[in-house]
């Protein structure tokens, strides 16, 4: 499946997001939410991971078009850490607001892809949050209906091995994970 081809819908739909993180974007025109969109019986959301990464960004566009097709709410995760410096360091230590800040712009990149797809999604939530990526996805997807993750090769044989955020996920999650790979 390619989905950046494969979108449905034509047009940029208005995208007015109220903050960097935890904001919710409903994307009908004229303000009305999709059939099933927070319904207890409609869509389970789907929500996907985002990093800097190149493999982050094909699962953003499989997840932008699954959701679109399946009417279901987008929810896109970004989860940072603050960097730790151990022992002596002749350098001081990292700034934790530059961990944060690269996170938002992080999500704010998404958020523009989500923009320039097109896609007609019932609504799309943007959660940025401190702590360790895989059990930040885990708690965002107890309720969801599918996580989608980048993964990327981590041998020579083809990938063989998953990371570790992929690895725990895959082991702990609640929900189908999808793990969009890179190309080959």
């Amino acid at each position: 499946m390619q989905p950046r081809d494969h979108l449905p819908g034509s047009g940029t739909a208005p995208i007015a997001l109220d903050g960097p993180h935890d904001s919710v974007d409903r994307l009908r025109p004229g303000g009305t939410p999709r059939a099933g969109a927070g319904r207890p019986d409609g869509p389970r959301p789907v929500v996907v991971g985002v990093d800097a990464s190149p493999e982050s960004r094909r699962a953003l566009d499989w997840a932008i078009a699954y959701a679109a097709r399946t009417a279901g709410e987008l929810r896109v995760i970004t989860a940072w850490q603050t960097p730790v410096a151990f022992g002596a360091a002749p350098i001081p230590p990292p700034d934790p607001g530059d961990a944060e800040q690269a996170a938002r712009h992080i999500l704010g990149e998404a958020t523009e892809t989500i923009r320039s797809e097109g896609a007609d999604l019932s609504a799309v939530r943007t959660h940025l949050q401190e702590g360790d990526a895989a059990k930040v996805l885990l708690d965002h997807s107890s309720d969801a209906g599918l996580l989608v993750l980048g993964n990327r090769r981590r041998s020579a044989i083809g990938g063989a091995f998953l990371g570790s955020t992929a690895q725990y996920c895959v082991q702990h999650a609640t929900c189908p994970v999808v793990l969009v790979p890179e190309p080959m």
